[in-house]
């Protein structure tokens, strides 16, 4: 059964922005790692609004990135 509870804060949402990425400064080949914990149980969720973020960028802008997850966390780089 669900319990209904009343009063229970609600949670800010953790959102990741894209200008706190230097994106627009980068060169083709040039990269960067956003650090997240290997052993974090919300890695993937992380990593996946790294990449939706440089996504949204890349679409915006016609540049082409990729990523791949590495020791330390997430590392961006510009393709294109």
């Amino acid at each position: 059964m669900i319990v209904i509870e009343k009063g229970i804060p609600l949670e800010p949402k953790k959102v990741i922005q894209q200008r706190r990425f230097p994106l627009e400064l980068m060169e083709v080949e040039d990269s960067f790692l956003y650090p997240i914990e290997d052993g974090d149980e919300f890695y993937s969720i992380e990593a996946n609004c790294v990449r939706a973020a440089v996504w949204r960028y890349a679409k915006s802008t016609g540049r082409q990135f990729t990523s791949r997850k590495v020791d330390g966390g997430l590392r961006i780089w510009r393709i294109l």
